[in-house]
């Protein structure tokens, strides 16, 4: 009589191939150190929680022939799988390293000094030698052998070996996956056989990569080093950052937003008894809402909080986005930053001692921060009317929900108190801006740091110009025409600033002096009118032309740089081109500095460096010099 090893491989024989594939739901829980705390030798690394969200997972069995026909969805299913399994390794590593130092316990209790911690290690796992394509693919080889294998047994416990063996190919096959499936739906034996069989690879990779990171001592450098410095300050400020600039959103609610708040729009409506802005811009219809959270006086309490609004308010909105796009992992990520964080990225300095050190951060600057938190968690969105595009089709959809949401250490929402007020702020984006974060509909814009340095009053134009300037070249990307000029009246009114109608030449003295300011930081390379006859101010009215005309300002190299691969560019010319702009970088000239020496319209100079134009003899003459 066959034994059960020599009947499994007469029946595993006429099985197809097949594969298990794994697909990951995340659901945000608050970062906790104690769900590592458990003894690492206890641990199975299947079994050990989420630090970043409620662990579940779909199973599903595809047929080879079937994932052939899909391979490149399937293979980014598999990827995604892999990551999880180095997260879970990543955990066990930390739990090791808690038991072997219990004196860092405390400090891994800080939410991002852990996220820092497991990010770090993951990258560690991907460059040791255990996890490489060929120890995934033998790993899977023989994990799906011991699968198939528990299936068969579990059949010929049900069926005689001659009912088997009486079945079609095909019927044999269709019996093998129906029961495979029930035993996935049903998640009792057959997943405690899976963990089973998982883990015991997985300890093994995990035995090899701690001897190998104690033999170099990396493991322990990394997360000492970790540990000790992740907490300093101004780490936030430089992890998406560009010489200088930060990376924020850049869609059209985002600005929406910006702009509502630093040009006060909120007022009555006959729709809503909470402040409101209404927006009627283009395309895009609807409302903007100020409506604080968790408040038995949301009313009344939402029109004292409207009226201290101020420009500091964008600063933390920015601030906020940058820190969020610098640290999100998942979708639903929960960050962390304290106050002294958000002081940081204004640019403000802590106050001195008495004995001329340090002294930190005086309560006035506290309260500002804590006030703009308070009145961007009220900030709610309800766009009736957006045009977004889909496979390059416009079409009009409807957003709804806050910008930021804020939690406290228990994840209720976050109530903003300068007496009660926590070390660290956990925040994470809501629905309304999270669809801009992937795919088609993400797009972010490189802004100069200084914008949020600027004073909010002393320095305001320059503080918007950043802004409104910043949103402008995002957008100019796609072509590179950053050249084309601003038309006056466009720029004060994007920037919340009324011409003064009595002594007009106060505006533009003090909107030239903005941009010699801009200039002279950096954030600009330089600037001019277009066409402009100073004549003009001689006569009565001259504002209304004024107003008109238009400013020609050249973007600084970090932003032309930056938004090369967005630029569409000609191949046919784009030796030339690079030619052109490499000349004109190593001989210190801007374009416009260029186009003034050479005589040529500065337009048609952007374009011979952009390839939209050809080179003139005069232009090739003076990169031969």
């Amino acid at each position: 009589m066959q034994n059960t090893f020599t009947l499994v491989e007469e029946v595993a024989a006429k099985i197809e191939d097949f594969y298990i594939l794994c697909i990951y739901d995340h659901h945000y829980a608050k970062n906790q150190s104690v769900l590592l705390q458990r003894k690492f030798n206890q641990s199975k690394i299947i079994e050990l929680p989420e630090v970043n969200g409620k662990f579940s997972a779909k199973s599903f069995v595809i047929w080879s022939k079937t994932y052939e026909q899909n391979e490149a969805l399937f293979y980014s299913i598999r990827m995604q799988a892999r990551q999880e399994t180095v997260v879970k390794i990543s955990k066990a590593l930390v739990a090791y390293y808690i038991e072997q130092n219990p004196n860092v316990e405390k400090k891994l209790k800080n939410p991002t000094v852990l996220d820092d911690t497991l990010n770090e290690i993951q990258s560690l796992i991907r460059a040791t030698s255990f996890l490489s394509d060929e120890e995934w693919i033998q790993f899977y080889v023989a994990f799906k052998n011991e699968v198939r294998n528990w299936v068969i047994e579990s059949l010929l416990n049900k069926m005689s070996i001659e009912e088997i063996r009486q079945m079609e190919v095909a019927e044999l096959n269709y019996l093998f996956f129906d029961y495979m499936s029930s035993q996935l739906a049903l998640k009792a034996e057959f997943m405690k056989f899976m963990i089973e069989a998982t883990n015991r690879y997985l300890d093994r990779w995990l035995d090899e990569i701690i001897s190998e990171l104690s033999k170099s001592s990396k493991l322990q450098s990394i997360l000492g080093n970790l540990v000790e410095s992740r907490t300093k300050l101004g780490d936030f400020s430089l992890q998406f950052t560009v010489q200088d600039h930060l990376f924020v959103m850049n869609n059209l609610p985002y600005q929406i937003v910006r702009e509502a708040i630093y040009k006060k729009a909120f007022q009555s409506s006959p729709f809503s008894s909470f402040p409101t802005a209404n927006i009627l811009k283009g395309n895009t219809e609807g409302q903007i809402e100020f409506i604080p959270i968790n408040d038995e006086h949301q009313v009344d309490r939402a029109w004292q909080q409207v009226k201290r609004i101020t420009d500091i308010d964008v600063d933390v909105f920015d601030a906020l986005c940058n820190l969020f796009l610098s640290k999100k992992r998942v979708e639903a990520e929960v960050i962390s930053i304290s106050l002294v964080d958000l002081l940081h990225y204004r640019g403000l300095k802590p106050k001195r001692s008495g004995d001329g050190r340090r002294g930190g951060y005086d309560a006035k600057q506290k309260a500002q921060v804590i006030q703009s938190l308070a009145n961007i968690q009220s900030i709610k969105m309800n766009l009736t009317k957006l045009q977004s595009f889909e496979k390059g089709k416009p079409k009009n959809i409807k957003l709804e929900g806050r910008t930021f949401l804020f939690i406290d250490e228990d994840g209720q929402d976050m109530i903003f108190d300068l007496e009660t007020m926590p070390k660290n702020i956990y925040f994470t984006i809501d629905t309304a801006f999270a669809s801009y974060l992937s795919g088609a509909g993400r797009q972010v814009a490189l802004q100069h740091k200084k914008a949020l340095h600027y004073h909010p009053t002393q320095q305001l134009y320059e503080k918007r110009l950043c802004r409104y300037l910043s949103w402008r070249w995002r957008i100019q990307a796609r072509k590179g025409n950053y050249l084309i000029p601003n038309t006056i009246s466009t720029m004060l009114d994007s920037i919340g600033i009324a011409l003064n109608e009595r002594l007009p030449s106060r505006t533009r003295e003090r909107l030239e002096r903005a941009l010699d300011q801009l200039q002279e930081d950096g954030i600009i390379q330089s600037w001019q009118y277009e066409k402009w006859d100073e004549g003009i101010t001689e006569f009565k009215g001259w504002a209304r032309i004024w107003l008109e005309s238009g400013i020609i300002i050249e973007p600084p190299e970090a932003i032309s740089t930056q938004y090369a691969s967005i630029e569409r560019k000609s191949s046919k010319r784009e030796q030339t081109t690079q030619t052109l702009k490499e000349a004109r970088i190593e001989k210190k000239f801007s374009l416009l500095e260029l186009a003034e020496d050479l005589e040529i319209h500065v337009s048609e100079l952007s374009e011979m460096e952009r390839g939209k134009r050809p080179i003139t003899k005069k232009v090739s003459d003076w990169i031969q010099k």
